[in-house]
């Protein structure tokens, strides 16, 4: 892994699109698109990055873009919110991101919420209409997952797409009442 990440960056550096001898953000998202579903790669791309200052939100969306595996993404997102040098502020784009990559599994989603709970993660109305529209494509969809969903949306002013939204997906769950 150390030496894949090492020809990414070298190779990137010695390009036109990134004439500079310091790595920025715009390196380390070419460099994750380019190390794409190799979790080692990603995660010691998350080290760099955050050891070179260049670790920011559009860097850890693109980290987790990259990621195979909620797990590797959640550590990007934990080396992110717990750095010491300059902590990255979530961002709804960072749940946008998430939802993007592991969507199609509902136990990814379930983490999501969690980390949406806990404030490691954020949402704003878009946020929540993504997750809405993804939910709808599960044909058994658990109501637990839809409450749950209903319930981190309190105190977030939808727009008026996501209440309709809600109120179609919610014809499976009597509770809601958007």
């Amino acid at each position: 892994a150390e030496k894949s990440v090492s020809a990414v960056l070298s190779q990137l550096l010695g390009s036109r699109r990134h004439a500079t001898k310091r790595p920025t953000p715009a390196l380390y998202c070419d460099a994750a698109h380019m190390l794409r579903t190799r979790d080692d790669c990603v995660q010691l791309l998350a080290e760099r990055a955050e050891r070179d200052g260049a670790l920011t939100v559009p860097v850890l969306n693109a980290l987790m873009a990259a990621s195979a595996s909620p797990a590797t993404a959640c550590a990007c997102v934990d080396r992110a919110h717990k750095t010491q040098a300059r902590p990255v502020v979530p961002s709804p784009s960072t749940t946008c991101a998430w939802i993007d990559t592991f969507g199609a599994h509902l136990g990814a989603l379930r983490q999501c919420a969690e980390l949406l709970t806990n404030g490691t993660l954020v949402a704003d109305s878009d946020t929540f209409l993504k997750v809405l529209r993804v939910l709808d494509t599960f044909p058994n969809l658990p109501s637990q997952s839809l409450w749950e969903w209903y319930t981190l949306s309190q105190g977030v002013e939808l727009s008026p797409e996501a209440c309709e939204m809600f109120v179609s997906t919610s014809a499976r769950d009597k509770r809601i009442h958007p």
